[in-house]
């Protein structure tokens, strides 16, 4: 019994210090879909600031934030929506969560990377901001590196971890994680930053398929570097 214990006690310890080394806040990460569809990526928030302070004259006003994320470029529809996830908010010693809502999206820049391997920056406004990831730029990962891809399994948000591999045309090749719906997820290293943007699974197709799980897949994901965020947008 005591062997027991120590053994779930010992695995408890380790799972949160494991945890820890990859904090991230949820609330950052969000399924990009598209109208009439049952398709959809994942996306993450990058910034998010106040553009219009709440008069307090007027019951009705509220604040007015500007969020920024950012996806994988083909993932890119006139008509999309934001759904996030819920977020924790603590005023005193209350704590509430607000729910999952979704919010209508807009493109507003995009690589100019070959189509399947660009990023696409868009935009929804709010009542109020969201946490966003911290951005690790110029961060070049070693061979063998355990990175974390966080993304959207169908409706469920996931994380795989996996050794990156090296570099191909100049993108991280990580050893095969993840699934349809991952593009655009964000590639974390151990200290929970965001060191590439997930774009495209190698698949090796040995005889015509119908959908995309019938497929044999590679073992290898493909992510661009966060550096290429700077040549998208103005960052500051």
């Amino acid at each position: 019994m005591k062997i027991v214990l120590f053994s779930c006690l010992l695995i408890l310890i380790v799972t949160l210090t494991a945890s820890v080394a990859t904090e991230f806040n949820i609330a950052s990460i969000g399924r990009l879909r598209f109208n009439g569809t049952d398709l959809s990526c994942t996306a993450f928030l990058v910034k998010s600031e106040l553009l219009h302070p709440r008069d307090p004259r007027y019951w009705k006003d509220s604040d007015s934030f500007r969020n920024i994320f950012v996806s994988a470029g083909h993932c890119r529809r006139e008509e999309m929506v934001f759904e996030t996830n819920p977020k924790k908010i603590v005023v005193g010693a209350f704590t509430f969560w607000l729910p999952q809502l979704t919010y209508r999206a807009f493109p507003i820049a995009y690589s100019s990377l070959p189509l399947g391997y660009d990023i696409l920056v868009g935009e929804f406004r709010s009542d109020w901001g969201y946490p966003v990831l911290p951005l690790a730029f110029g961060y070049i990962p070693e061979a063998g590196e355990k990175l974390r891809i966080v993304g959207y399994g169908g409706k469920v948000l996931q994380s795989y971890t996996a050794p990156f591999i090296g570099y191909e045309n100049g993108m991280l090749a990580i050893g095969r994680v993840g699934q349809k719906g991952f593009s655009g997820s964000p590639v974390l290293n151990w200290e929970g930053k965001v060191v590439a943007i997930a774009v495209a699974m190698k698949v090796e197709i040995s005889e015509p398929c119908r959908y995309f799980g019938e497929c044999v897949r590679l073992p290898v994901y493909y992510a661009i570097p966060i550096d290429i965020l700077k040549g998208v947008i103005q960052w500051r």
